[in-house]
């Protein structure tokens, strides 16, 4: 759903249109329960509009949120439940996690629910694979263990995409990365430049380069902005 924003002319569209897409985005996000979707489409809104952020604005912003989150509570939303019940489940097994040792997943979908887990299992994961960083050597860790390895050391893509990057193409790859977004941000307009910032911010919690439509668009807009 974030690919929308690539539909937004900033130059030309009517504020009227692009509030409704942004509405479309939001909606379908809190409706997802997408956390990590939904603190990159927050990180990248708050820098495109960094300069018509004031101190007073600020306040006012955080009071609708923080009635916006009430309300969504008070109407028993899935997402708050969701987020209250990873936090409680992260913060009850924090020294399991930390430990890099076998959690009982099984136990936690029924008490819990699944969608409570993603939280815990991805947390879980980047340790494992920061452990498997810390124990490589010297010229695995700066050349990588291979395209496709992280699946085969940790059984499962690390829903991290620069974990996933260091561990498969080393620091070279990791820093290549970088090189990217960076080119790309100084090559956009400073209009389109949150999107990019938003992509990369999304990368720390998914998938995102297994994701060939999202990468595909995305590859057409920087191409065209």
């Amino acid at each position: 759903v974030l690919s929308l924003l690539f539909f937004i002319n900033e130059e030309k569209d009517s504020v009227l249109k692009k509030l409704i897409i942004n509405l479309i985005i939001i909606s379908v996000l809190i409706a997802s329960s997408t956390s990590g979707a939904i603190l990159a489409y927050i990180f990248a809104s708050a820098y495109k509009y960094r300069r018509r952020i004031t101190k007073t604005n600020t306040v006012l912003l955080m009071i609708i949120a923080i009635l916006f989150i009430i309300f969504l509570d008070f109407t028993n939303c899935q997402f708050i439940k969701k987020i209250i019940s990873q936090l409680t489940l992260i913060s009850e097994h924090h020294n399991e996690i930390f430990s890099n040792v076998g959690l009982p997943y099984g136990e936690f979908i029924s008490k819990y629910g699944g969608m409570s887990t993603s939280g815990i299992w991805r947390l879980a994961l980047w340790v494992k694979s920061i452990d498997i960083l810390e124990n490589a050597p010297i010229l695995k860790l700066i050349l990588g263990n291979g395209i496709g390895s992280s699946v085969g050391l940790l059984g499962i893509l690390p829903h991290n995409d620069y974990l996933r990057i260091l561990i498969e193409q080393g620091l070279i790859g990791l820093i290549l990365t970088f090189s990217f977004y960076i080119v790309i941000y100084f090559r956009l307009d400073d209009k389109y430049r949150y999107i990019p910032l938003m992509f990369a911010f999304f990368s720390f919690t998914e998938n995102n380069l297994d994701n060939i439509l999202f990468m595909s668009l995305f590859i057409f807009f920087i191409s065209t902005a």
